[in-house]
């Protein structure tokens, strides 16, 4: 694609740049696409050669340029398939063993970030493959930032984003406070709480494999029928924490593409940083 363009364009593309563009957009077509055409902007002469050297050079503006790309992709990963963006996240900021963990209990999940072209090699030494994307979620502080309440994508990202880290977070605190509590009967206090057709779909699976599997309403009805195995952990009332839970699964961003008005985004913000906080993820 590089070198048509290129030609198109009458520049020459040195051998040594394809891998080095490679290495740091990882193949992404869009974003090659991108930078190629920033750096050929750098190229008064006709004919006229790319180089490493030039684009060594010129990198970090072609960077800052690209910033409002990877944003879009990142947004679109985190409205669609959230779990992912928030594992990817996680890798590009350090923690390699969790997205491992992940990688390895889901074909699913490993096949869209390897597709998607973000991840490579997920289940044996994952690695983010676009260098702009790393960078980008690796700066982000652990805690998840506000979007701008005029740009209803970013909104809908970061609905996408906290709701689905609390949804982690909480599947694990009740997993384990529950098997704290009740020993061998966690799994009947679990799947008790739901209707006889998911209990009939989630007993063919062990303790550990019923949680990631559970729906985020779920999790509420497991925290209003055992509140007192986790109310310690929770050190909050059970009200609280259940009204914290339905506004946010009534703003879920599938639910809302039209966007939220302004009330509505202000207490779905007070319930995510509660129970944020509530989780360690703040």
């Amino acid at each position: 694609m590089v070198r048509r363009i290129g030609k198109y364009m009458g520049l020459r593309c040195q051998e040594p740049l394809y891998q080095r563009l490679f290495e740091e957009y990882g193949g992404h077509p869009f974003i090659v696409r991108q930078a190629c055409s920033e750096l050929a902007k750098r190229i008064a002469k006709r004919p006229g050669e790319m180089t490493t050297a030039l684009f060594e050079k010129h990198r970090a503006t072609i960077a800052l340029m690209l910033e409002r790309n990877v944003r879009q992709i990142l947004n679109v990963l985190a409205i669609w398939y959230p779990e992912e963006y928030e594992m990817v996240r996680m890798l590009a900021q350090g923690e390699r063993g969790s997205f491992k963990e992940f990688a390895e209990a889901s074909a699913e999940f490993t096949q869209h970030v390897e597709g998607y072209g973000l991840v490579r090699e997920a289940r044996s030494e994952p690695r983010i493959s676009i260098g702009l994307v790393k960078n980008h979620l690796s700066r982000q502080s652990k805690k998840a930032a506000e979007a701008d309440a005029s740009d209803p994508e970013s909104v809908l990202a970061e609905i996408s984003r906290r709701r689905n880290r609390i949804e982690i977070a909480m599947r694990d605190l009740l997993r384990d406070g529950l098997r704290f509590a009740e020993g061998p009967k966690a799994v009947e206090s679990a799947l008790g709480c739901l209707p006889a057709d998911r209990r009939a779909v989630l007993t063919q699976h062990s303790y550990r494999e019923i949680w990631p599997e559970l729906y985020f309403n779920e999790l509420a009805s497991i925290i209003e029928k055992n509140f007192p195995s986790f109310q310690k952990r929770l050190a909050c009332s059970k009200s609280d924490v259940l009204k914290w839970m339905d506004q946010i699964n009534r703003c879920r961003a599938d639910a809302h593409a039209r966007g939220l008005n302004a009330d509505d985004l202000a207490f779905l913000r007070v319930c995510f940083r509660r129970l944020e906080e509530i989780l360690e993820l703040a």
